[in-house]
């Protein structure tokens, strides 16, 4: 079985309206699995992690 980790995300509903959709819902996960990854411990670190 050769899938990448963004196939796994894909079959996931978007509850997200509006300007909410400006990137997508997959991308959006992955990031945030990257800044917990980084050692992220709120939503100040992670808004950081995604500016930089």
């Amino acid at each position: 079985m050769n899938k990448s980790v963004l196939n796994y995300f894909e079959i996931l509903p978007n509850p997200r309206k509006g300007q909410g959709n400006l990137h997508k819902l997959n991308d959006v996960i992955i990031m945030y699995i990257y800044a917990i990854l980084s050692d992220c411990k709120d939503a100040t670190d992670i808004e950081y992690f995604f500016r930089t």
